[in-house]
Order: C-alpha cells, then sequence, then structure tokens
C-alpha cells in the first residue's frame, strides 16, 4: 500500500511528543541513530488488518488510528518489548469501514518518531476472545470518584468501584449500553464513598451480582460504612467474601488474577486498605490500584519480587495525587499507558488533580496518559468519556469516545 505524505504530518508530531524530563543516570536520547518506522505495510488475515513496519534501531511499536484523517481515538501497542521488526493486528476496529493510521516508535531514551499516514479497511469484525476494561467518565466538576467494568474473553462480567451515588445515572447508561442486567461481581476496593456510592445508590438494587468482594477487616474510621455496603448486599442476596494480599481470584481460566495488596496496612488511612489487582492476560498485563498511596505501593515491593510487577497498563493511584505513584514504584512496574480518573475541576485540600508532579513522573517516562477528562493522550483540550482497553493476549488497544 503506499502511503500518503500528509500536510499536517508536523502538528502530529507536536501532538504526540512527550515531555523528557532530565534524571540522574537518565540515559541521553541518541539521535544519532534513525528510529522512523519504514516500510510500513497492511495486510490481512482473515480480513483483519495487521500492520507490518522496521525501524533501524529497536523501539517499542503501537499504532494510531481513526476514521477521519490525522484524527485518532485508538491507540494499539504491541506487548512490552524492543523490536527492530514491528507487526501489530489490530482488534478493534469495524468491518466495512476506512481507517486511517500512523506508525509510532518509541525508545527507551525518549525519542518518537511518527510515519506518514496510510489506510486500512477490516473486512472482518473484531475477535470475540478480547479482554474489556472500561473505565467510566463519573469524575465530572468537582466529584472525583472510580468505575470500572470488566469482561473477560469468556464472558464474566464485573464492576470495580462505582463511583459516588449522584452519578448513578451515569453507570445506567452504561448498563443500558451493554444490555446487560447480571453481573458476576462487584468488587470494592475500599471504604470511600466516591468509591462505594453507585453500589448503594442502585446497583444493588436494580441489577443482579452473584458476589461482592471486600478488603479483609481492617482498622479504619469508616466501620459505619464497612456495615452499610455489607447490609445492602445482603438485603440483595449478594454473597459476600474477603480479598487478602496474596489471593488468586478465579475469574476466567484464560486470566491471571491476584490481589498485590488488600486492607493490610492497618495505619488508619482507608486509602491504605485499597485492594490492588494484577491482571495478566497472555503477554498483557494490567494493574488497578484503587486509591492505593505510597505506603501500600512501597509494601507490595517489598512483599513482591519485581517480574512479578512489570504492567502494560497501569491505572493510576488516587485520582492522581502526588501521595501516590511513586518514582520507584513505576520505575518496577514500567507501564506503557496510564489511565487516570479525573476532571479539571477536581481538587483535593485546594490541589487541583491530578497533580503536576505525577503529570510530569508519566510524560517523562513516555508514558501514554489517558484521563477521563482528557481523552487524547497528552493532549491541552478538554473531552470528557470513558476509556476502553481491549486486549487479546498478545496485543492490547486503548480507545477512547
Amino acid at each position: 500500500m503506499k502511503l500518503r505524505k500528509i500536510t499536517y504530518f508536523v502538528n502530529l508530531l507536536f501532538a504526540f511528543s512527550f515531555l523528557i524530563i532530565a534524571s540522574c543516570g537518565k540515559k541521553e536520547p541518541d539521535r544519532s541513530q534513525n528510529y522512523t518506522p519504514k516500510g510500513v505495510a497492511v495486510s490481512y488475515n482473515k480480513g483483519t488488518p495487521i500492520i507490518e513496519w522496521q525501524t533501524d534501531q529497536p523501539s517499542f511499536g503501537s499504532v494510531l488510528y481513526g476514521t477521519s484523517p490525522g484524527s485518532y481515538n485508538h491507540f494499539s501497542y504491541e506487548a512490552e518489548k524492543l523490536t527492530t521488526n514491528h507487526s501489530l493486528q489490530v482488534i478493534d476496529a469495524d468491518s466495512g469501514i476506512t481507517y486511517y493510521f500512523v506508525a509510532r516508535s518509541i525508545t527507551d531514551d525518549g525519542i518518537i518518531e511518527i510515519s506518514s499516514e496510510g489506510e486500512f479497511r477490516p473486512q472482518a469484525h473484531p475477535p470475540n476472545n478480547l479482554f474489556e476494561w472500561t473505565m467510566l467518565d463519573i469524575s465530572q466538576g468537582y466529584t472525583i470518584g472510580d468505575c470500572h467494568y470488566i469482561q473477560t474473553p469468556n464472558g464474566y462480567r464485573l464492576f470495580i468501584d462505582s463511583g459516588y451515588e449522584e452519578k448513578i445515572n451515569t453507570i445506567y447508561s452504561f448498563c443500558n449500553s451493554l444490555g446487560v442486567n447480571h453481573f458476576n461481581l462487584a468488587l470494592l476496593t475500599h471504604f470511600h464513598a466516591d468509591h462505594y456510592g453507585g453500589f448503594l445508590g442502585g446497583l444493588f438494587d436494580n441489577y443482579d451480582f452473584d458476589s461482592l468482594k471486600i478488603p479483609i477487616t481492617h482498622e479504619s474510621e469508616y466501620d459505619w460504612a464497612y456495615s452499610d455496603v455489607i447490609n445492602s448486599a445482603q438485603n440483595n442476596n449478594i454473597g459476600i467474601s474477603y480479598v487478602n494480599e496474596g489471593d488468586t481470584l478465579n475469574w476466567d481460566p484464560s486470566l491471571s488474577v491476584i490481589a498485590l495488596h488488600a486492607g493490610s496496612m492497618n495505619d488508619g488511612n482507608e486509602n491504605n486498605s485499597s485492594i490492588v489487582l494484577k491482571i495478566t492476560y497472555g503477554d498483557i498485563d494490567f494493574i488497578l490500584t484503587g486509591d492505593a498511596e505510597i505506603p501500600s505501593e512501597t509494601m507490595i515491593l517489598d512483599d513482591f519480587p519485581s517480574y512479578q510487577l512489570d504492567c502494560e497498563v497501569l491505572k493510576v493511584g488516587h485520582h492522581g495525587k502526588s501521595d501516590a505513584t511513586s518514582d520507584e514504584w513505576l520505575d518496577v512496574i514500567t507501564p506503557k499507558a496510564a489511565l487516570i480518573p479525573v476532571d479539571q475541576q477536581s481538587s483535593w485540600g485546594g490541589n487541583s488533580l491530578p497533580s503536576q508532579s505525577e503529570i510530569d513522573k508519566l510524560k517523562g517516562r513516555n508514558i501514554d496518559i489517558f484521563r477521563s477528562d482528557k481523552n487524547n493522550p497528552n493532549d491541552d483540550q478538554y473531552h470528557h468519556g470513558n476509556i476502553t482497553v481491549f486486549s487479546d493476549g498478545v496485543s492490547y488497544e486503548i480507545v477512547f469516545n
């Protein structure tokens, strides 16, 4: 396929440039090498597009695509590795629609290169063996919160947290779009209202849940919330079980799900009781942190070997506040994409969220940042929407709307 040069190439490079932050011991970019994607080509496997390209030196590969030239809302990534020969199967493109794409290479020392634009047109529907994780856009105005929906490759459905009660209509709309009224699991990371409110505000009353998982009993000033959540679950015939650090959660035989942390600190800080999950599907790993702060991250780093903690996608802790997501944490888990449920107007103690120091940490490591109020990574434009992560176990794709 012949690739077309496009007039907005310079603007595209600017839009997806990352802030490179100098740090002690960090390797300076070697710009004498050529990392520009070359030989970009599209082939089809039973109607599914496969995009291939090469770089002269090893780099991380990804493809950005959308239905309009120069406008991309799908970010498709290879499993985290440095290579010179790149091949990526598109996993969330509808058949019969023309898409426009660019290939992108990122080096481990901060060089980003983007190809000229090409086209593909799938002739097959997306595969049905996908892991799907949606971070709902419920952090709007001065309200923050977490609400995540997961559907596993074999159809196990669950909610992790549920936002404030006042955002329940947003969750209802999402459930209606799924056409689903039965869920296998509700998992509550910790007992703050911006995480459990939706469960008490209507989800437990209006939808069927088989079970509820909560952190193991721990020291907290939120005992009344603990009782309210348990009573609501019991009144709706929802089974209750507890999560300990190190527990394996059996959602789907194709996944590995382990609790890296749960109610373990007993320091009186409810955030540090958060259930932190690592989910693995094939070659792709995800970490969801609840509101776990730096003491929880440190405990996880002490309790698990580093090779068990790497991930491709991270849900940033505590809405991007500076009391979470330490340098030490990021250095070990090495994500390539980060999700933050937040709004530009959100604040905590008079400080806006996410903290600029946290944004700088992520950008300094060339991590794509997907926020519920700024969908397009590292963009300055505010545009609310859900963020959905898809994976086939080989690659992963992040879509915003």
